[in-house]
């Protein structure tokens, strides 16, 4: 009878918090604050020599770019759970990102995998389904959000190297710019999760 109990309780628990993979307008995450780059930054992205884009190519962006949205979407809405600086500002730094990939995606008038308005809806099934279940593990227990995050940040530095491979020189110039600021922001959630293990502050 207790483990029965147990179990309800589990499933409201979990259930309560289910609100939270509702989709949302990014308008309504207040605090979330959006470092728009200058237009001359897009400018001389823009300006790039436009090599050949094959289909592999293409794909290969649209899957990175749909996974950095699955991100910077469960960080919004962990970093509202939690309250951890870390969290939003990598949200903020993958949005940062994603605006960049939209000036490429201009150039080569090629339309963007994924409306970046809208938190915590994707075009991709496959995305959709990751999201629901990644959220429902992370906001279990902060620890939990936390090491998640880091396992986040790792694959997206995989995929950035993975694609990166056949992109003209211009972009791969500027992706690689970008993934190497990815890989500082890894070793700042490494921190965040080291301080939580240790019960030290978090930011």
């Amino acid at each position: 009878m207790k483990i029965i109990l147990l179990s309800i309780f589990l499933f409201l628990s979990l259930h309560a918090d289910f609100k939270y993979q509702d989709v949302h307008s990014l308008d309504e995450f207040k605090d979330f604050k959006i470092y728009t780059p200058k237009s001359r930054y897009f400018h001389d992205n823009l300006q790039l020599k436009k090599g050949k884009l094959l289909v592999g190519d293409i794909e290969g962006l649209n899957k990175l770019y749909s996974y950095e949205k699955m991100v910077r979407d469960l960080l919004l809405v962990l970093s509202q759970k939690y309250d951890y600086n870390f969290m939003q500002y990598v949200a903020m730094l993958t949005h940062t990102q994603l605006l960049t990939l939209n000036a490429f995606y201009e150039k080569y008038n090629i339309t963007p995998p994924e409306d970046l308005s809208k938190v915590g809806a994707f075009n991709s099934s496959e995305i959709t389904k990751k999201y629901n279940i990644l959220l429902l593990d992370s906001l279990v227990e902060n620890k939990k959000a936390a090491k998640l995050s880091v396992i986040f940040m790792k694959k997206l530095v995989h995929m950035y190297a993975k694609t990166l491979k056949t992109l003209p020189k211009g972009f791969k110039r500027q992706l690689l710019k970008t993934n190497a600021f990815n890989k500082k922001i890894l070793r700042m959630f490494k921190k965040g999760l080291r301080n939580i293990e240790l019960g030290l502050p978090i930011e």
